[in-house]
């Protein structure tokens, strides 16, 4: 595993005929190849100096559900398994949104509801598939730096946000963002002053407070701002997006998500409509009409080595 690495590096840009911006290759060792079913290359959105570039990266079953819905048992762990292939490949993205080059600088943005409801995740990438993390490793000593984990931003209106998520802690080395509105910042304050209320000096010596960033006076956050401010005052170009289904909905209503990566894995979920805890589908919170609904262009597909029948799928949008 040690020499998957080696050979990936960025390629000159490109432009795929019917896709309306423009792409990053990322070409792909022989034994990478062979991980992903012969797959050459990634193809990755190429930044403007409006906007980063923004992908995303989910997990779904064939019924097209990202979650069971089912408290304490929130997180994709639960649809993904023991599947090599996709915490690879989830190493591997933040693994490339943890460069902090001259010409990248990447970053993780999630919404609350995901953090609350998978607050023992920790979002690097040798935590997901620690059998890969001195490849890892090796890719961003060869782009010439250490390794370390992605700067993560958190997007939510109402400041309603889990702030002893294990992403928070120091010892998980993380710089955390939280991107929310006048309300949401004041919500927050309060929070962190219950926490100190009630844990004392232990909150401020285990916990890393994040810097709270506002956009606008109350929720929903407007995408396109955060996206502007992000590229131009943060610099950031490259961003990855693991959720959740809100924030997946509301970057394709704002015409901003370029490229999905999608892994279908071979099970049913299913939902009950009547029940409190119901699951989750891919997209949630907007419904698109048939003239605005987000259309794609494969850009490849490869199934499992393992034998076990995931799908690894790769989509750009068209109609941004």
């Amino acid at each position: 595993m040690k020499t998957l690495m080696k050979h990936i590096h960025t390629a000159a840009n490109s432009h795929i005929n019917g896709l309306p911006f423009k792409t990053i290759e990322m070409e792909l060792s022989f034994e990478l190849m062979e991980l992903f079913g012969g797959r050459k290359k990634f193809i990755l959105p190429k930044w403007t100096d409006e906007y980063p570039a923004v992908f995303s990266n989910f997990i779904q079953s064939i019924d097209g559900r990202i979650s069971f819905g089912i408290k304490n048992r929130m997180h994709a762990g639960y649809i993904a398994g023991i599947n090599k292939g996709d915490k690879f490949l989830m190493g591997l993205l933040r693994t490339f949104v943890s460069l902090n080059t001259p010409g990248i600088k990447g970053a993780l943005m999630n919404g609350a509801q995901t953090l609350n409801n998978e607050s023992d995740v920790i979002l690097s990438a040798a935590e997901i598939y620690p059998a890969a993390a001195d490849i890892y490793r090796a890719y961003l000593e060869s782009q010439g730096q250490e390794f370390q984990n992605p700067p993560v931003y958190f997007i939510t209106g109402t400041g309603r946000l889990n702030l002893t998520a294990e992403v928070f802690k120091k010892i998980n080395n993380f710089k955390t963002h939280v991107v929310t509105s006048s309300a949401g910042a004041q919500a927050l304050e309060n929070i962190i002053a219950q926490n100190k209320q009630e844990n004392g000096s232990d909150f401020e010596t285990e916990f890393n407070q994040p810097e709270i960033i506002v956009i606008g006076r109350q929720g929903p956050i407007d995408l396109k701002l955060v996206m502007q401010y992000l590229r131009q005052e943060k610099g950031i170009n490259l961003l990855l997006t693991e959720g959740g289904a809100r924030l997946y909905s509301s970057l394709h209503e704002a015409k901003l998500l370029q490229i999905d990566f999608n892994t279908q894995a071979p099970l049913l979920i299913g939902s009950d409509q009547d029940d409190g805890e119901n699951s989750i589908p891919l997209s949630r919170g907007y419904r698109f009409l048939p003239e605005t609904a987000p259309r794609y262009l494969p850009l490849g597909m490869q199934i499992s080595t393992e034998g076990d029948g995931f799908v690894y799928r790769q989509f750009a949008r068209v109609n941004l």
